[in-house]
């Protein structure tokens, strides 16, 4: 039996929650040979060196989730949201076209405005109204006009295993602790989103890498929540009697506006996988007794 030679696949931002994962689960699929790279290994944005360490490398792909994500701090400083979400994504892509790899972009909800209350398929408008989401969509049509092949990777709001040598710092795991010490949850009724599990966003990606789709997957678990159903249905799963009060966005929002309705779907997943992703209940039920939060 002749055994499918291994995809070369290069993962930057290797220490992420969700490029962490990818290293992971692909190196243990024994279907890939990995080159983890972390923002030491790779700055995206110096051009030169995503040359030298991409160009003489033998890739089938390369998965860039190296991004500048604090949406207040792009606010603060545009000039490096832009450098790393767009300038660095285009650098990859660049490079990837020259070794003619599939170049896979991470990207966000926060590309719409939030203004349609249904869920956002995969041809929804983009139409950002932050600095943080105008320079992931400019990552994406970068991306998408520079690289032959190309992967644009949506996800939004995601909980999962840390980086490698880095704590629990979800709101998951930050809520857990509040609710371990029986403090007051406080939280938001008024935006509407779809959580992703990194692990099984991971599992996705592998997933559609073998079936050799390209274009724009969104990539969340199904269903929509508001942060205040999501809480509470995290709350009713722990072995905790707290009491959670429901609170405007303007008690934890900065000045930076934040689209309120940026729930995800994907009709392409079903298209070419012939499956659609679990609801995100089940997937945080699986995250916390993972965590040991829970048990099974």
């Amino acid at each position: 039996m002749t055994h499918a030679p291994k995809k070369r696949v290069a993962v930057i931002g290797a220490t992420g929650r969700i490029g962490g994962q990818i290293v992971e689960w692909f190196s243990r699929t024994g279907r890939y040979d990995v080159l983890g790279l972390s923002h030491q290994d790779l700055d995206v944005v110096d051009e030169s060196a995503v040359k030298r360490r991409l160009l003489h490398q033998p890739l089938d792909v390369v998965i860039n989730t190296a991004a500048f994500h604090s949406v207040d701090g792009c606010q603060r400083d545009p000039r490096t949201s832009f450098a790393v979400n767009a300038i660095g994504a285009m650098n990859v892509a660049a490079a990837c076209r020259e070794i003619d790899a599939l170049c896979v972009y991470l990207s966000t909800d926060y590309v719409f405005d939030g203004r349609q209350e249904s869920p956002h398929d995969e041809d929804a408008r983009p139409n950002p109204i932050n600095v943080y989401g105008v320079s992931k969509l400019a990552g994406e049509q970068l991306t998408m006009s520079t690289a032959p092949r190309r992967l644009i990777f949506r996800v939004e709001r995601v909980f999962g295993p840390p980086g490698p040598g880095r704590p629990p710092s979800t709101y998951v795991d930050a809520l857990y602790d509040k609710a371990a010490h029986g403090q007051t949850i406080r939280a938001v009724d008024s935006h509407t989103m779809s959580p992703t599990y990194s692990r099984d966003a991971v599992k996705l990606l592998d997933d559609l890498l073998q079936a050799g789709a390209t274009g724009v997957i969104h990539a969340t678990n199904g269903g929509s929540c508001t942060w205040l159903e999501f809480t509470q249905t995290l709350l009713s799963m722990l072995p905790f009697d707290v009491p959670v009060e429901s609170v405007p966005a303007e008690s934890f929002l900065s000045d930076t506006p934040r689209p309120t309705h940026t729930a995800l779907r994907s009709k392409r997943i079903k298209q070419i996988l012939g499956r659609e992703m679990r609801h995100w209940s089940e997937a945080l039920r699986e995250y916390l007794v993972a965590m040991g939060y829970i048990e099974e």
